[in-house]
């Protein structure tokens, strides 16, 4: 996100830490990348990635990081919000969702934690909670990515917010009929987005399941996620794991279609990135997805339950889907789109910054 940001507005990004895949995709888009805070996270491992110490640590590293030369700052993540702007500096921010962790997804976290811990791990959410509140002060505009996260910054930070769509690199990826005999879930294998509930459900189905994903953040406590599905997964569900963006689309083209199930999704990418595959989606009626496919004609919208995932695969089968027409759905979220309405967005704020900061308007 933050480097379709730079390209669009031919601005510099910076981060506190870039790995080598994304220094190379920002090559390609010919931007220029600052990681200012690099060599503090080559030395850590995977402790960079470990849940609670990643926020906490960019949390800390954004408050003083270095961009005082800059008059507007267009912040691409939660984390950097917590910039202290100075007198001159205006503040825009794309918010992926205000942090479910510690919202909505507060409770089913701390579940997931060891009994003995969740007293410490609650203290620990509620001061990061009180650190996120306090950054949104420092926003003059947000950007949402979708109408269920304008609707979560109304309801959790008492503001109003545009909306842009991600920018989904649509035009990358081919569509065509489906040659596979298998369904598939694309994404990180963690319980927000139910993957036991997807198994469970083909644990009842003769059909073949490939999960494309891997392990998130490295839980500090327990077993991942990951590692328990593969524990549950019958011999018609494959863990393929992480797997590089030419043979994820390569699943997504073959695939009868992909199921998607995440709790409230603030938006999803792989939904999108299916149809313009051409490849129809089961999805779980709530969240963005619930807006993105349209029930009978791009996919099934399903209870997000094994039943509801059964019934959505019965649909499918039955169905008939024109895979040239679910691509023609996916164009409306593509780069050039996005980049089109972040420009306009920031022309507008910067005509009258003031009128923003003071909250007299939203940008549209």
């Amino acid at each position: 996100m933050a480097l379709h940001l730079g390209s669009a507005l031919d601005a510099p990004v910076y981060t506190t830490y870039i790995g080598e895949s994304a220094r190379e995709a920002a090559i390609d888009l010919g931007v220029d990348v600052t990681a200012f805070a690099q060599s503090r996270y080559d030395g850590l491992g995977k402790w960079r990635r470990a849940e609670g110490f990643k926020s906490a640590s960019l949390t800390l590293n954004w408050q003083d990081a270095p961009l005082e030369e800059f008059d507007l700052i267009f912040s691409a993540h939660m984390f950097s919000r917590h910039y202290r702007t100075l007198d001159h500096q205006y503040m825009l921010n794309y918010c992926h969702s205000p942090p479910r962790w510690l919202n909505d997804l507060m409770g089913h976290r701390l579940s997931s934690l060891p009994s003995a811990v969740r007293t410490l791990a609650k203290s620990y959410m509620t001061g990061m909670d009180v650190l996120d509140a306090r950054s949104t002060d420092r926003v003059d505009a947000f950007v949402a990515n979708s109408e269920v996260i304008r609707d979560r910054i109304r309801r959790y930070y008492r503001r109003d917010a545009s909306i842009v769509y991600p920018p989904i690199e649509t035009d990358e990826i081919e569509y065509g009929e489906s040659d596979g005999e298998f369904y598939l879930m694309v994404g990180r294998v963690v319980e927000s987005k139910r993957p036991k509930t997807v198994v469970e459900a083909f644990d009842r189905l003769d059909d073949e399941l490939k999960i494309a994903g891997g392990a998130d953040n490295e839980p500090v406590f327990g077993t991942s996620t990951f590692e328990e599905v593969r524990s549950l997964a019958g011999p018609n569900v494959e863990m393929l794991g992480y797997v590089a963006d030419e043979r994820k689309e390569e699943l997504l083209r073959q695939a009868k279609a992909v199921v998607y199930l995440p709790v409230r999704e603030d938006f999803g990418m792989v939904p999108i990135e299916a149809l313009a595959a051409g490849t129809p989606v089961v999805a779980a009626n709530e969240g963005f997805p619930a807006i993105a496919i349209e029930d009978g004609e791009t996919g099934a919208v399903v209870e997000p339950t094994a039943e509801g995932v059964i019934d959505g695969v019965r649909r499918i089968e039955e169905a008939e889907f024109n895979p040239e027409a679910l691509a023609a759905v996916a164009e409306q979220y593509s780069v050039d789109r996005f980049e089109e309405r972040i420009r306009e967005v920031v022309s507008r704020f910067c005509e009258e910054p003031e009128r923003y900061r003071a909250g007299e308007d939203t940008l549209r």
